[in-house]
Order: C-alpha cells, then sequence, then structure tokens
C-alpha cells in the first residue's frame, strides 16, 4: 500500500472533464419554448381562498372568457368601468 502507479502518459494528464467529440447538442437544433406562469402570492383568509382558488381553477382550465366577463358584470355592479 502507499506505492505510487506509473501510469501511462496519456492518463497523467486527466480524464475527466474537458470538450468531447460527439457531445454537446446538435448544431442547428434550438431549444423549445416552454413558458411558465410566474408565480404570485396573496394573502386571504379561508372562505376568501375557496373564491379565489376556485376562480384560478376556471381560468386555467379554459373559462377564461367567462370568468372575464363575470368580473366586467361585478365591476359594474359596483360602479367601476369596464376595462
Amino acid at each position: 500500500m502507499g506505492d505510487i502507479i506509473d501510469l501511462p502518459e496519456k492518463n497523467r494528464t486527466g480524464t475527466h472533464g474537458g470538450k468531447r467529440p460527439g457531445a454537446g447538442r446538435p448544431k442547428g437544433s434550438v431549444k423549445e419554448i416552454h413558458h411558465q406562469r410566474p408565480q404570485h402570492q396573496v394573502r386571504a383568509f379561508e372562505g376568501e381562498w375557496e373564491l379565489i382558488s376556485h376562480f384560478a381553477f376556471l381560468v386555467k382550465h379554459g373559462k377564461i372568457e367567462a370568468c372575464r366577463k363575470a368580473l366586467q358584470r361585478l365591476d359594474a355592479g359596483a360602479g367601476k368601468k369596464a376595462q
């Protein structure tokens, strides 16, 4: 134990890391664009959170136009201008 092993010259320079033939992404390929929704935070009481999460579910699952119209009706009833 403790003997130094004499390695061939090519192994002494290191075989870990560095550029390797055939490695990496092929030329001309492009990364697919994946859009992730930005994260937002909101504080709400339990009853409020139930409404918020239900509304968010409807928006995320294809009912966005119905949600917009519902908000416009609510805003109009509260005396706000439609956006």
